[in-house]
């Protein structure tokens, strides 16, 4: 098992072992790291690849702990960091995108993860009833324009009276198609970090 999987493997695993009062907490929570964690991977990787389009001879594996690099750090890698950074997630899987050869099924993962993002940072705490969602508080996202959202979302949009929402759900059978995506996305990464000659040490 690799870094990655293995890392989403203990979120996963920690969600399925809350007690039920705290999983809606817990599953928010590391959702939401998880998707940071990638994005953070995806910007580490965008910068390399801008450092190396500047430079094409420059082994990219050596700028983090080769003390020659030291200048090309501070003066090229630092800045190109900071600036990916400053992007939302929307505007790094953008680049990700263009920048790295991605299959089909990695591109929709993307885009979901993309969603599930949005849903976990613009949702709200609620008692939103939707038929379907039983008792209890829920997480609720009220999206600007519900045509945004993935397949997988449409389902959740009306209630029977006619109330726009997306419930977010983190029932045990929500939970495996969430870290499916992430899982598609993770190996978008770790296959795009080996083609570069990184390792994951290289990205943390």
């Amino acid at each position: 098992m690799t870094f990655w999987h293995e890392t989403l493997g203990l979120l996963e695993t920690q969600i399925n072992q809350s007690e039920p009062r705290l999983r809606l907490l817990s599953a928010h929570g590391l959702l939401f790291s998880a998707v940071v964690w990638l994005q953070s991977q995806m910007v580490r990787l965008l910068a390399l690849k801008r450092c190396r389009d500047q430079c094409p001879s420059l082994a990219v594996s050596e700028l983090w702990k080769d003390d020659d690099c030291r200048e090309l750090r501070d003066t090229m890698l630092f800045p190109e960091l900071r600036k990916q950074h400053a992007c939302d997630f929307f505007g790094v899987a953008a680049k990700f995108r263009t920048a790295f050869c991605l299959s089909r099924d990695e591109v929709q993962a993307l885009a979901c993860v993309q969603c599930l993002h949005n849903m976990l940072a613009y949702g709200g705490w609620s008692i939103f009833q939707f038929a379907e969602a039983g008792e209890g508080p829920s997480l609720v996202h009220l999206p600007h324009d519900a045509k945004g959202h993935c397949f997988k979302c449409r389902p959740h949009l009306n209630d029977e009276k006619g109330n726009k929402g997306l419930r977010v759900d983190f029932d045990p059978g929500q939970l495996p198609i969430y870290f499916g995506d992430l899982r598609t996305v993770c190996d978008a990464v770790e296959r795009t970090a080996s083609r570069m000659g990184l390792h994951h040490e290289d990205l943390l």
